[in-house]
Parts: structure tokens; sequence; C-alpha cells
């Protein structure tokens, strides 16, 4: 994979042509530069791709791209499963019609944002596509009568994106229904799509029948439409309605027996509609109810008393959910709460503590009103959290962390973002009374302990840490990351991203930690790799945008990281096509 808008062509060319095995490659460019998109100008570079006689896999996004380099590949005749060309331009439906002319077992392809592709060039292509599984044409100037073909000609076809496509079919759009039944079709996304309204979602609903997951998001059309879709596709399990401004569920006058997972957020679903569905779809697991001000604590509370399988409620930024009360009768199967951006309460915390949920993930992301007594009363009765996010938990410190992390036995993750008051001993207070703690996201906290930091190489090693992000921590330093090298040696992601007073220790952590799949770097600007004289065996992805990495580190790099996959070096004004030919 690369992202490297510094990167030659002669470069890439060069780094193609010493890996002639290479079954998977990924290009992508993020900058505004015209003259970054150019990836594939040469023959020199065409040529070096091409002659990659192993690759299935090939993704370019954001490129500027030719019907030259998609006729050699087609002549070359390479094995490709999976095609990506995600917003590229300056290729023709000619380029793409001869590819996939000559490579006919694709099964995953994606055209996203091909302004060109009309209804008839759909009709050309699916002939080609008869082992096709899943297509992605959003932003694509299509029709419905697009989707129809694509069901039509390819039998394997399973999934469909064709978020905001274009305009809808002239004239009497029911003669389509004439087409047929597809049962093959399991997943259909059609969000962000203004021309969709409740006939074309009804017309949906009777040609693909097995259909079990359903996307309509920000589709402003759609109303009561929606339940006679439920009652023709009774395997739908996802149904994401979230945006859809007038869509109404009262009608839903009938079980829908598999449905599990809705998305009702930033809708204007109500206390009535929430009781329609809590009567009619006993399988609910998850339910999101984002932005939604017509929902009260009593609709909530329908859904406590009748989804009794419900896993998961997401409540965020609801000016009219704020008493706790509503709590009090929700089912005892509840694992999973999530609440972001809301004025809760320490009322809140003690109901759901007191009901004795089995809670394993709670989530309070950057939720104001409530006090350390409320976080300590619910983890002290909810003891089998395995999942806990206190984003922007403005009051925590040290010392509450170390009280709470004694209920947290069974805790594997934890993410502490933005707590302003706390400082690393909170990281070893969790290791310590957290057996099996794996992850631990501490970014953007207070900042270091006062006074000598070696002691706390006291508290021992701890092997069950496995991912550690601390990105945007300014005072984190060679001598603090050595430190957390001797004492996480199991690490196998390293995040520690915008972290300026990193250099030279980075090795030593290399060293130390040896089973390191994943080094984000990135914007550490005085980071410094040149002390790599050692084999690194299991780096997979390192992350070195906005840094002063040059040709002589990527040599270090290269002789010592043989199993390395990607390498993200956009921004490295020091990198030359030298650096990359090593």
């Amino acid at each position: 994979m690369f992202d490297c808008d510094e990167i030659t062509n002669e470069g890439i060319a060069s780094a193609l042509r010493e890996r002639p095995g290479l079954r998977s490659l990924s290009f992508s460019s993020t900058s505004s530069n015209p003259e970054y998109r150019q990836v594939f100008a040469t023959s020199h570079l065409i040529d070096s791709l091409v002659s990659l006689k192993s690759l299935t896999c090939l993704a370019l996004h954001n490129l500027n791209i030719s019907d030259e380099l998609l006729n050699s590949i087609a002549r070359e005749g390479l094995p490709l499963m999976s095609l990506d060309l995600q917003s590229c331009t300056d290729y023709s439906f000619n380029g793409i019609f001869y590819l996939l002319s000559k490579c006919q077992h694709i099964q995953h392809l994606g055209l996203e944002s091909a302004y060109f592709l009309e209804d008839q060039h759909v009709v050309q292509l699916s002939s080609l596509l008869r082992d096709l599984v899943s297509i992605n044409l959003t932003c694509c100037q299509l029709t419905k009568s697009a989707l129809f073909t694509l069901a039509n000609n390819c039998p394997s076809l399973s999934e469909i994106n064709m978020e905001m496509t274009g305009e809808n079919v002239v004239g009497n759009s029911d003669s389509l229904g004439k087409l047929c039944v597809y049962p093959q079709l399991k997943a259909l996304y059609l969000g962000k799509t203004s021309w969709l309204s409740d006939e074309s979602i009804i017309m949906f609903a009777s040609i693909f029948p097995n259909l079990e997951l359903l996307d309509l998001n920000l589709c402003n059309d759609i109303s009561e439409g929606i339940c006679e879709v439920l009652r023709k596709c009774y395997k739908l399990r996802h149904l994401n309605l979230a945006y859809c401004p007038r869509v109404k569920l009262h009608g839903l006058n009938f079980v829908v027996p598999k449905l599990e997972v809705l998305d009702l957020s930033n809708t204007k679903v109500d206390d009535e509609t929430l009781y329609v569905i809590s009567k009619n779809c006993p399988g609910l697991l998850q339910l999101l109810l984002e932005h939604c001000n017509d929902v009260t604590e009593k609709g909530v509370k329908h859904l406590a008393e009748n989804c009794t399988q419900l896993r998961k409620i997401k409540i965020g930024n609801s000016s009219h959910v704020k008493d706790a009360l509503f709590f009090t009768d929700i089912r005892k199967g509840l694992t999973c709460f999530v609440l972001q951006n809301m004025n809760i309460s320490d009322e809140l915390l003690y109901s759901i503590a007191r009901e004795g949920l089995p809670l394993t993930r709670l989530v309070l992301h950057s939720c104001n009103d409530y006090s350390y007594a409320g976080i300590y009363f619910l983890l002290s009765k909810c003891q089998r959290l395995q999942h806990l996010e206190l984003y922007h938990t403005d009051f925590l410190n040290d010392q509450h962390v170390v009280e709470l992390s004694s209920f947290l036995v069974d805790l594997v993750s934890i993410k502490l973002n933005y707590c302003k008051q706390l400082t690393y001993a909170a990281l070893f207070a969790l290791l310590r009374n957290c057996p099996s703690l794996s992850e631990i996201e501490m970014e953007n906290i207070g900042g270091k302990i006062v006074g000598n930091s070696d002691s706390l190489v006291e508290f021992g090693v701890y092997p069950q840490l496995k991912s550690l992000y601390l990105g945007q921590n300014s005072w984190l330093s060679d001598e603090i990351i050595t430190m957390f090298a001797s004492i996480f040696p199991n690490l196998q992601l390293l995040d520690l991203n915008t972290c300026n007073r990193i250099s030279e220790g980075i090795c030593e952590v290399l060293q130390k930690c040896c089973k390191i799949r994943h080094l984000n770097l990135a914007y550490c600007c005085e980071v410094k790799l040149l002390g790599m004289n050692f084999v690194v065996p299991n780096l997979e992805v390192l992350n070195l945008i906005c840094t002063k990495v040059d040709d002589e580190t990527l040599y270090v790099i290269s002789k010592n990281c043989p199993g390395l996959l990607q390498l993200f070096l956009r921004n490295c004004s020091g990198v030359t096509e030298k650096g990359v030919k090593h």
C-alpha cells in the first residue's frame, strides 16, 4: 500500500519491479496538487505494474489514470478478482470495458465517482461480470434501471452500493417490476438518493425479497412505504433510516421477526413510534436514536419493557431524554449502553447500577452533569464490563482511576482520551488491577508524573497489553517511551502521533517490543530511525506522515523491516526516488 504524495513514478516503478510476487496493491492520493495524482502517467510505470502476474487485488483511489493503463492490464490478463477505482479520473468507458472484457473473474468492483457511466454502459459491463459478488457505483449518474440490469445479469451479485446516484427513470417505472425476482441480493445501499420514493422502495421490496441489509439514509421522500418494505422483506436484519425526515413507522402493525439493527438517528421518530417498534420488533438488538428530539423517557421505557433482546441503545444529543427513571425497567439483557454529548445525571447512573444490568460495554462520550460518585457506584455494581469509554471526563484524576480499576477485573479495553487531570500513573493503575486489559487509549491527557519517573519500573512487567494509543501528548519523551517498552514487551500496536519530543528513543522501543506490527509516528517532527541497526521482524504498518524521514532512513527501514506491508510517507520532503528504491 502506498500513500506517498512526494514519491515519483520512477521510485514507485522501481519498488514494483522488486516485488514480482505481489498479490495486492493499493495506491491513494489525498493531495490537492494535481501533479501528485499522476501516479501512472508513464509507460515505464505501467509496464512495472502489469509485470505483477500474481496480482489479484488492485485499488487506486483519487488518482488520474488513463485508458492506456486499463488496456495494459487487460492485455496482460492479470488474474484480478478485486478492482477499485474510487474517485479516479481521466479514464473512459472504453478503458474499463476493455479491461473487464479480459478480466472476467472480477468478484468485487468499485467505480465510485465514475461520472461518465450511464445506464447503457452498465448493461454492457454487466454481461462480462458473471462472477460479480459486490459492486460500488456511488456518485455515478445512473438510474434505478442500472440496478435491475446488474441484478438480472450477475447471478452471484449479493451486494450493491448505489448511493448518491442520478435521477429517476423517465416515464412509468412500474414496467421495471416485470423483470423478475432476484433472490440473490442480500445488501442494498441507496443512501443520499433524492429521487427515491415510497413507490420505488415498495417495488424494490417485491423484487429483492431476501434483503438482509437496507441502507436508505438521507432519502428525504421516504415516508410510510417503509412499512410495506418491512412486510415483504421479512429477512431484513439491518435497516438504516438515519436522516430520513419524513419516515413514518406507525403503520407497523405486524411482527418483523428478524430485525436486529435499526438506525433512526436524526429522524422525527416519537414515543408512539417507539411503542409500535417495541411491540413488533422482538429480536431488536441495537437501536440508534441520536438527535431524535421527539423521543422522551416514555418512549425509551416502551423499548425497555418490550424489546427483551435489546443489547445496545445509543442516545445522543436528545433534548428530551434526561431523566434517569426510564432505566429502572430496562430488561436484564442490555449489554451495551452508549451516550454521546448528553447532559446526564448521577441519578441515571444509580438507576442502571441498581438494576444490575449485565453491561459489557459502556460509553459516556463527552457527557456532562454527572460526577465521580455516579460512575463509581455504577462500576461497583456492573463489574463485568469489558469495554469502557469516558471521553472528556474532566473531573477524573489518577486516584479515581486507582479506585475504579479495582472493579474492572474483566476489562479488555479502555478509552480515556481528553481526560486532562490524568497522568500516566493512571495507566499503570489500570494494568496493575485489570489482568485482561489489552488495549488502552489515553490521547491528549494531562501530563507526566511530577518527580522521578524511573520509580514506575518497580510496578513490574505487564505482558497483557497489546495496543497503546498515546497520541497528542506533548510531554511524552524518549525516556518515558523507553521505560514503557520495558514494561509492555508484548505491544503489537503503538500510536504516538503528534508527540513532538520523541526522537531516537523509538529505536529502543522497536528493539524491546519485537512483536510490534503497527507503529504510528505521524507528525512526530523530531523522530529519528537511523539507529535501527537490528531486524524488526513483525512490523507490517509504519506511518511516517509529516516527519523528517529521508532516503537514508528509508534504506535502514528497508534493510531491517522485511515484513512491511504498508508505509505512509505523505509530506515527507526529504524522500526521493532513491529512498523508495531502497
